[in-house]
C-alpha cells in the first residue's frame, strides 16, 4: 500500500491512503494571515456620521500640549517617588 507524508508537525507523520492526518501547525498561521488580509482589504463602508460637536471640541488639534508640557502636567498629577 502506498504511503503519503503529511506536512511536518512535531515529527514527520506517515499516514496510509484514506486516513485523515491532523492539520499542520502552518494551517493555523495560514488562517491568521487570511483573517488579517480580510481586515485590511475589506471594502465595506461604515456608516459613521459627522459629529460637529466632537469636531468643535477637538478644534482640528490646533491646541495641544508639547511633550515637555505634558510631562510637567503628569508630574503635578502624580509626583515621582522620592527614595
Amino acid at each position: 500500500m502506498a504511503t503519503i507524508y503529511s506536512f511536518r508537525t512535531d515529527s514527520q507523520i506517515s499516514t496510509k491512503v484514506g486516513q485523515i492526518s491532523p492539520p499542520p501547525r502552518t494551517y493555523a498561521l495560514y488562517q491568521n494571515v487570511q483573517n488579517l488580509i480580510t481586515l485590511f482589504f475589506d471594502d465595506s463602508t461604515y456608516g459613521f456620521q459627522r459629529n460637529e460637536a466632537l469636531l468643535a471640541y477637538i478644534n482640528n488639534f490646533d491646541e495641544f500640549l508639547s511633550e515637555d508640557e505634558l510631562w510637567g502636567l503628569s508630574e503635578t498629577i502624580k509626583p515621582r517617588a522620592k527614595n
